[in-house]
């Protein structure tokens, strides 16, 4: 819906993704002028790039990088001109190639047929040519948006199957040359919506490929706004296999550091190591807030093997003893969910204040 994929928002998709309404809502109501907010889950950047459209400096965390990327590339400002030049060079100079590397993973022949990875390969060689790594990594994110699209497939078909390697076997017939040239049509046409919104801004998203617990800044936040993992409802990283194969990075080891994942959700302490690994990540999310500054989120509680998993309550107790107070919770009603989501009827829309 172009409510929701407005801007930049929609350049790539991602599973779950924060609403951006929220977030605008958010800065409204508790920002002040020259806040700082940070999303400590950042996910494709939606709250950062709001953070931008609402003239306030941001900073996002992710540890997924499908993630980073998609968040770099959504709040990167560019020059259209330029932009138009790095694409013409690659639609114009792929097949010119020679001695281009190819990709190796798991089961690529299965996914992909002998003609779009040959393409793919050619595309990512001309893409790794370009000395800015700002307009490599709009072109790498533009690509990594197309793959599930020019992919062999089953008849039936989810990010499930993907998280969970489920094998296509159904060959992708279409145009993917095609695929490629209205992709970046699209995509232009979000970086010129996000150019005239923008206008002169100085302000700036600063994205940072880490664990959270890992993150130990110089400055301290005004505002928090995110949407943190909920216990067992999405693999954020394996529903993006496929592009983690491609950009050649640790798809297994990234998923092990993933909480809450929805991969976990079978391992028998999995509700008990969720818990405790997200007190460790909170208590640290609150060090780095100053006194009075605001913690914005939405969350849900979830289930596992059809009991309920009270997120919720437990996160009423970690802030209250903390030293915050509830200063909101609004419930919203969910009604497109899909896969492991689909149970979750409700979501909070909480917010509370640091006090101590």
């Amino acid at each position: 819906m172009k409510e929701n994929n407005y801007c930049t928002h929609g350049i790539h998709p991602y599973h779950a993704k924060f609403i951006p309404a929220i977030p605008k809502e958010f800065i409204s109501k508790y920002s002040k002028p020259n806040d700082i907010i940070l999303d400590p889950f950042c996910g494709s950047g939606t709250t950062l790039l709001e953070s931008i459209l609402s003239n306030h400096d941001s900073y996002g965390v992710d540890m997924n990088y499908i993630a980073y990327k998609i968040a770099k590339a959504k709040t990167f400002i560019p020059e259209l001109l330029k932009l138009d030049k790095c694409f013409e060079y690659i639609i114009n100079s792929y097949l010119s190639h020679d001695n281009y590397p190819k990709k190796e993973f798991d089961d690529k022949t299965i996914w992909f047929t002998p003609d779009v990875s040959d393409f793919l390969d050619r595309i990512f060689y001309s893409i790794s040519l370009i000395e800015d790594e700002n307009y490599k990594n709009i072109f790498e994110v533009l690509i990594s948006s197309m793959l599930k699209t020019i992919s062999n497939k089953r008849d039936v078909w989810n990010n499930g199957y993907i998280a969970d390697n489920v094998l296509p076997n159904k060959e992708y017939k279409g145009d993917f040359k095609k695929v490629l040239i209205n992709k970046y049509k699209s995509l232009r046409k979000a970086y010129e919506e996000l150019i005239l919104l923008t206008g002169n801004t100085r302000c700036k998203a600063n994205v940072i490929l880490s664990d959270i617990t890992q993150f130990n800044p110089t400055i301290k936040f005004d505002m928090v706004i995110t949407s943190p993992p909920y216990p067992f409802a999405v693999d954020f990283v394996k529903y993006n296999r496929l592009s983690y194969y491609w950009f050649g990075w640790n798809l297994e080891e990234t998923a092990e550091k993933e909480t809450g994942c929805r991969g976990k959700r079978n391992r028998k302490n999995a509700i008990d190591d969720f818990f405790k690994e997200m007190e460790i990540i909170y208590k640290h999310i609150f060090s780095l807030v100053k006194m009075n500054g605001y913690f914005c989120m939405t969350v849900a509680d979830t289930q596992r093997k059809n009991e309920k998993v009270s997120f919720i309550e437990w996160l009423y107790d970690i802030f209250k003893n903390n030293g915050w107070v509830l200063v909101s919770d609004e419930i919203r009603e969910l009604n497109c969910q899909s896969m492991a989501q689909k149970r979750i009827q409700y979501e909070h829309k909480l917010v509370f204040q640091k006090k101590v």
